[in-house]
């Protein structure tokens, strides 16, 4: 509970700053939770020192110049809307991944994704106006939602 109060406070403090302009941007090492739409909308492009997230919040990167993102260990989730329209080009370190929320990457600028083991789901509109080119799907998914990949895409089952 403490820790929640103290990553508002740090958040509410960044955001008074005028964080929405800037590019870079480095996440203070107390700060464990990126809060929901705390990135959408921005110029950001790099992020940095984020390794030691836990949770990241809905649509925290909606809009954002972002182009590389690697998913911190302790993450186990990328919830709706996270990358939705972000310019993202590279998602790295996300084998740990449990679930993938609604429109998580959609209109990124991702080619290639491979489905973690641990999904279930792949939910609506997941990719759905990306430019994702080739997906990679384990045997153990239970559920494709509609519009969750893009018509033209090329899926492998493995």
């Amino acid at each position: 509970m403490q820790q929640d109060f103290l990553n508002e406070k740090l958040f509410l403090i960044l955001k008074t700053m005028n964080y929405q302009e800037e590019i870079e941007f480095c996440i203070p090492d107390e700060i464990t939770k990126i809060p929901t739409d705390y990135f959408c909308n921005t110029k950001l492009e790099v992020l940095t020192n984020y390794e030691h997230i836990s949770k990241i919040g809905k649509c925290s990167f909606e809009n954002a110049n972002l182009k590389e993102f690697r998913v911190p260990n302790g993450t186990t989730e990328i919830p709706d809307w996270c990358f939705s329209y972000c310019k993202l080009e590279i998602i790295t370190n996300y084998d740990h991944i449990t679930k993938i929320g609604q429109y998580a990457f959609r209109g990124t600028n991702l080619k290639e994704f491979r489905v973690p083991n641990g999904v279930n789901e792949i939910p609506f509109g997941c990719f759905l106006n990306s430019k994702l080119e080739k997906i990679i799907i384990p045997r153990s998914i239970k559920n494709i939602s509609n519009n969750a990949i893009p018509p033209k895409c090329l899926i492998t089952w493995i």
